[in-house]
């Protein structure tokens, strides 16, 4: 998505079309996509979620990137579901 953008003030990733998925703080997920500042493509723990920001732990703190490139965010926490 072209919305996305990085923010290392609050170690954040934000959506100005307000569109992340529904996930809980622990969940797992992959940061790919940014050029600019590709040390943001990594691994991350939620720590925090609203519809356009989610706070997240990473190995290395996120840089600030406006959005513009095409990143994508994957859940990598599988949720088993009765």
């Amino acid at each position: 998505m072209t919305t996305i953008s990085a923010a290392a003030s609050d170690n954040s990733i934000n959506d100005s079309a307000a569109a992340f998925p529904a996930w809980v703080p622990g969940d797992k997920i992959t940061i790919a996509g940014f050029t600019g500042t590709a040390g943001n493509n990594q691994n991350a723990t939620v720590v925090s979620r609203t519809a356009s920001k989610v706070v997240v732990t990473t190995t290395t703190p996120l840089v600030d990137d406006a959005a513009g490139e095409s990143v994508t965010i994957t859940s990598r926490t599988n949720v088993l579901k009765a």
